[in-house]
């Protein structure tokens, strides 16, 4: 897209691969994916974005999944993981001075 430079587009139903993370204070691996978009806005900011998280032992057994939407402007875009969860960037913030997380404890998945 685009004429003076090259823009990637993915198409809305496409998935993609977000991150794969290592807890290793639970000793799992955190995998998330954007499954897809909906809406008929030509634009992110109209649609709907769809995620999983995959939660796996860390010989990869399935412990867990966790879906979530965010509509809006807003993406998944910002994460981190500490020795008390992962956190994920909420769908709405505040003001573009504060900056706020969902926070996932992920020791009830170690104990399954």
């Amino acid at each position: 897209m685009g004429e003076s430079f090259t823009v990637w587009a993915q198409a809305k139903e496409a998935f993609a691969h977000l991150f794969l993370l290592y807890d290793k204070t639970h000793a799992l691996f955190v995998r998330a994916k954007k499954i897809k978009e909906s809406g008929e806005g030509e634009m992110k900011f109209d649609r709907t974005k769809y995620y999983v998280l995959l939660i796996f032992s860390g010989v990869w057994e399935p412990k867990g999944e966790y879906f979530s939407d965010y509509e809006g402007e807003l993406d998944l875009e910002n994460w981190f993981l500490t020795s008390e969860g992962l956190f994920l960037s909420k769908q709405q913030q505040p003001n573009e001075d504060e900056y706020e997380f969902y926070q996932v404890d992920l020791s009830r998945f170690a104990q399954k």
